[in-house]
């Protein structure tokens, strides 16, 4: 895995799903913009601690590849798509 200059630290994950974030990015509200089908399969790069990847799961009957080069931030997904019951999240580690 590489080193990225971008890269957000995962001590600040927190920060990703502030009111304030989902006010002004409300990820529902952006990925029914998109013309995602029953069956797709989204990819989400990028996807933390799942901010889009769980909303895109519910959304489609399809495979969220959830792709982050964190592991830590993808621990947190994880949880969150257990506790919610999804099955067609795969949080994948890469860059």
């Amino acid at each position: 895995m590489s080193e990225h200059a971008h890269r957000f630290p995962p001590e600040k994950m927190h920060l990703l799903d502030t009111p304030e974030r989902k006010k002004l990015m409300p990820a529902e509200e952006l990925l029914r913009m998109l013309p995602v089908q029953a069956n797709a399969t989204v990819v989400d790069l990028g996807a933390g601690t799942g901010y889009f990847s769980i909303p895109a799961a519910h959304i489609t009957k399809g495979t969220v590849q959830a792709l982050d080069v964190e592991p830590k931030m993808l621990e947190v997904l994880k949880t969150r798509v257990e506790k919610q019951g999804l099955t067609n999240v795969v949080p994948t580690v890469g860059d």
